[in-house]
């Protein structure tokens, strides 16, 4: 009897783990940041991989109107490269449909969508509804009178980049480089899956990346954090939270799906709510 409690007390906790959203306000405070941006909400979806929260995703979708973002991005892996049926990826569209009347909703791609053939079918999805594919693009936006930069990279293993003779890594930073010379000097906001290139976001003046990939370390112990990320290894450096690089803020989220390993472990899939300040 003994045996059978700790199994049920064991299953119910995973499922704690693997359901109940939590959700992390970072407050960000900058001077560069215009006027009529004060108090700017911006919600961080991310690595949802394909996973499912509720009916019509009822349980993301009471946070996400209670939070009432003026901004929402996607920084990737919405669906799962194992999972490549149009059955497979419909908790991602559900949740675009839903999402699109709240606020303007702002995507890249992660490694997952750069690795699955189904990706064209989702695109389709994303902008049908409403959403801006931002494929190594800069657009700005505006506030009233006032405007800030918005940046999204396409992932480091895009087929572009894997063809290039000198590798994903630099045309990567190239096309970053490219693109934040282009633009006015003024705020900036960096959309990219990866944290580990926040030497790259620090070298190119980024303000502010929001990034994902990492799932929070998937497994996270008391006192010790984050155990294994992808890229990254094992006690990773950048999993979770803000980290800071010369003038560069990098949000890392822990996501909200699963990917290789079935379960989370102290580690509560999250949604990231950045609330602009001018300092």
């Amino acid at each position: 009897m003994i045996i059978v409690a700790v199994i049920i007390v064991i299953i119910l906790f995973l499922y704690w783990q693997d359901n109940d959203i939590m959700i992390t306000d970072v407050p960000y405070k900058n001077s560069k940041i215009p006027k009529q941006f004060e108090n700017y909400k911006v919600l961080q979806i991310s690595d949802l991989h394909d996973k499912k929260f509720g009916k019509d995703q009822k349980s993301i979708m009471k946070h996400i109107e209670a939070i009432k973002p003026d901004m929402i991005v996607i920084t990737g892996d919405l669906i799962d490269k194992r999972r490549t049926t149009i059955h497979n990826i419909q908790p991602a569209i559900t949740l675009l449909n839903k999402i699109k009347d709240i606020a303007p909703v702002y995507y890249v791609k992660g490694n997952h969508e750069n690795s699955t053939k189904i990706y064209p079918v989702l695109e389709k999805e994303l902008l049908e509804n409403n959403a801006v594919v931002l494929n190594d693009q800069g657009v700005e936006i505006k506030r009233g009178e006032d405007t800030i930069n918005l940046i999204g990279m396409d992932d480091l293993i895009a087929e572009k980049r894997l063809q290039n003779p000198k590798g994903d890594r630099f045309d990567f930073e190239s096309t970053l480089a490219s693109i934040r010379q282009g633009m006015p000097d003024r705020f900036t906001v960096l959309l990219s899956h990866r944290p580990e290139l926040i030497d790259i976001y620090s070298n190119q003046k980024i303000d502010m990346a929001l990034c994902g990939h990492a799932h929070g370390g998937q497994i996270r112990l008391p006192f010790v954090g984050a155990l294994y990320a992808p890229d990254q290894g094992f006690f990773p450096k950048y999993a979770s939270g803000v980290y800071q690089l010369g003038s560069t803020s990098m949000i890392v989220s822990r996501g909200l799906g699963n990917s290789l390993l079935p379960a989370r472990v102290f580690n509560r899939p999250e949604l990231v709510v950045v609330t602009l300040h001018r300092d």
